[in-house]
């Protein structure tokens, strides 16, 4: 063989492997950047569920406040007037309480505990003002506003804690 004709052989062969060199690269990037999408995906998705969940967790606490609230009005108007609903009503005070305890045990873990007192002292209240006992009522009083004290500084305490959790949801995505 002439020295063209190795050469041309030479070139020919140098082309193949440069072009085999350039694909295997250009395969190799783009298997990088598709799984670096991959996890920005995740972590796209894993803040939008995060976010989601504090949404949800802030709304769960605002209903529970809601039911408090709903119940201290109750309790409220029931000890300074003679309440005309019986005492197993949807207006009731229990009922509210109950209400309340319900939201909590199911969807603030948290505030299980000092929910299922303060429905217990609603309860206890209820019972003394529906019984027209409202001398019994009057002393149980500052026992119930104890609770509600309680539950109050609870649902402060879960909303900070929240006010946390979601300041931590916002922090930037790093890319590596």
């Amino acid at each position: 063989m002439s020295d063209v004709v190795w050469v041309a052989l030479i070139s020919a062969g140098g082309v193949i492997v440069a072009s085999l060199m350039t694909q295997l690269l250009v395969m190799r990037n783009a298997a990088k950047q598709a799984e670096r999408a991959m996890q920005q995906e995740a972590l796209q998705w894993q803040r939008n569920e995060a976010i989601r969940l504090q949404k949800e967790a802030e709304k769960n606490l605002q209903d529970f406040w809601r039911a408090i609230v709903e119940t201290q009005d109750r309790l409220l108007d029931g000890i300074n007037s003679k309440p005309k609903l019986d005492k197993f009503s949807e207006g009731a005070i229990s009922t509210a309480a109950t209400r309340a305890y319900a939201i909590a045990l199911v969807m603030i873990p948290n505030l299980r505990a000092i929910a299922h007192d303060y429905c217990v002292a609603c309860a206890t209240v209820d019972t003394a003002i529906h019984d027209d006992k409202k001398h019994d009522a009057g002393k149980l009083v500052p026992e119930w506003r104890k609770a509600f004290n309680l539950v109050e500084a609870a649902v402060i305490q879960e909303a900070t804690l929240l006010g946390r959790r979601s300041t931590e949801n916002l922090t930037p995505i790093s890319n590596k």
